[in-house]
This record gives C-alpha cells, sequence and structure tokens, in this order.
C-alpha cells in the first residue's frame, strides 16, 4: 500500500508502485477462494449469499467514498 501512496506523488522516485495493487488481488482472491472452497466443501455456497455479503461488506465504504470525494474535492481544490 505504501509502494503505491507514494507513486502516486512521486512516479519516478518508486518504480513499480503497481506492485501493491498486484499483490493486493493476489491476497484478495487468495482469501475469497479460501471462502467459496470452504462453503463448497460444507456443501453451502450460494452465489447469490456470498455476493450479498460482499455488498453488505463494502458499500458502507463506498457511500462514505462517493458522498466525501466531492467533498474533499472542494476543499483540496479552495486551499
Amino acid at each position: 500500500m505504501l509502494l503505491v501512496l507514494n507513486f502516486q506523488p512521486f512516479p519516478d522516485a518508486t518504480p513499480g508502485g503497481f506492485v501493491g495493487v498486484d499483490v493486493f488481488f493476489v491476497i484478495s482472491g487468495f482469501l475469497i477462494t479460501g471462502i467459496i472452497t470452504r462453503e463448497l466443501e460444507a456443501d453451502r455456497f450460494s452465489p447469490v449469499g456470498f455476493y450479498n455479503r460482499r455488498i453488505r461488506r463494502h458499500l458502507p465504504g463506498a457511500d462514505r467514498g462517493a458522498c466525501g470525494d466531492p467533498g474533499a474535492g472542494l476543499v483540496l481544490d479552495a486551499a
């Protein structure tokens, strides 16, 4: 995460800043695959339930981002 954050303002200072994004996707895929595998083995996997849990987990943060980003842009643009 630090590579990605540092890459934004200083792209020449931290080449390969997108490696952090790649690592995030690998870890995320590993964890989600583990969840699906455990549910399949327990014979309780449901695609609807799986996506329902993802939506309930990510929607609050997405709401905050959708509401907060424009406000932050206005404040930072005025500075």
